[in-house]
């Protein structure tokens, strides 16, 4: 009795013949090619009966090694460097054994050196071409199906390995909604140079002054292996030109491969403290704050601020706030107004 096959079964079975289909296509179409361009597209009747009668041979031949390389294993729209570099090796194996089938058999059978040099050219070419070509559709069409949202303009702050790879994500996963249109980087070497046709404008603390003329709507810190110090001082330059801000996983959780640099999240108190944040003794710290009017100088600050909030969880009678920048003092002001600490 016949086993009927599900959907999940005959997939891959699908997804097989398709690429088959396409490579032997393809390989076909570049052999011909080759003996067109080695003869001026003018092919002598004798070698055009060699073609004919030796490119079943290239194709089956081509397409063992391809199946040998797995070429057949990975997903149409999945193409990257590995699978470049056993689509190089499948195919220069071939035109190697053709090239020694060539001196075994002479020069009336094997196809001339010529055509064997052409036809890897074209076939390498072609099949990473079309491999190429299901990969920019799924990342630039398929991906951003269904959102139209307009993308917002970003900032990353960072031009290293982790700032390049977000960039390049972000690019490619339109349905986020963030365009990065700039990078700042506190290496001189880095400025004025481009990363995935990205601007490198200088460093962070043009925020404050070029704000107006790029635009921007959000910054991304890419910076996981910079100081607690350094991050503070970026969150305060960010924080001063009122611009919304997240950060990138730190540097271990990247490391390990868990997550991305795409997943972005918003910063937290052991990114500026540098490690991991030390459990306080809470009933020890309400009773030195419950019922007293306690001080908070540098209150807009990145650590001012996280100050007060945490304080006034402690019902304080009074929370004074002094900070220099009356913009940060009415931002920590609100906050806490609409954590109904005003009263």
């Amino acid at each position: 009795m016949l086993k009927k096959l599900t959907k999940a079964q005959i997939a891959p079975w699908l997804r097989s013949v398709l690429l088959a289909s396409i490579y032997a296509t393809g390989l076909a179409l570049a052999f011909c090619i080759a003996y067109e361009l080695r003869f001026d597209f003018s092919v002598p009747p004798e070698f055009e009966s060699q073609m004919l009668a030796f490119v079943p041979f290239a194709i089956v031949l081509k397409m063992v090694l391809l199946l040998k390389f797995r070429q057949f294993d990975g997903l149409l729209s999945y193409f990257s460097t590995p699978d470049l570099a056993r689509l190089f090796y499948a195919l220069g194996l071939g035109s190697i054994l053709m090239f020694l089938l060539r001196a075994s058999m002479g020069v009336g059978v094997a196809p001339p050196r010529g055509v064997i040099i052409v036809d890897f050219v074209l076939s390498f070419l072609g099949l990473s071409a079309v491999r190429l070509a299901f990969r920019l559709i799924r990342e630039r069409v398929l991906s951003a199906n269904g959102f139209s949202r307009r993308a917002r303009r970003v900032g990353i702050v960072g031009a290293g390995d982790v700032g390049a790879n977000l960039a390049r994500e972000l690019g490619i996963k339109r349905g986020l909604g963030l365009q990065p249109v700039v990078f700042f980087d506190d290496d001189p070497g880095k400025w004025n140079l481009r990363i995935h046709d990205i601007l490198v404008v200088g460093a962070p603390e043009l925020l404050v002054k070029e704000q107006g003329s790029l635009n921007l709507e959000k910054v991304i810190i890419a910076m996981p292996s910079a100081s607690a110090k350094r991050i503070r001082e970026v969150i305060e330059i960010i924080q001063k030109s009122r611009l919304e801000f997240e950060t990138v996983p730190s540097m271990d959780q990247l490391a390990t491969g868990k997550v991305k640099a795409s997943q972005i999240r918003s910063v937290e108190i052991q990114d500026l403290l540098g490690r991991e944040p030390v459990p306080l003794e809470a009933e020890t710290i309400r009773h030195l704050l419950e019922n007293q009017v306690v001080m908070v100088t540098g209150a807009g600050g990145s650590i001012g601020s996280e100050l007060c909030l945490q304080i006034i969880d402690f019902n304080p009678k009074r929370l004074l706030m002094v900070e220099q920048s009356e913009v940060q003092l009415f931002q920590i002001e609100q906050e806490i107004i609409d954590l109904g600490g005003g009263g």
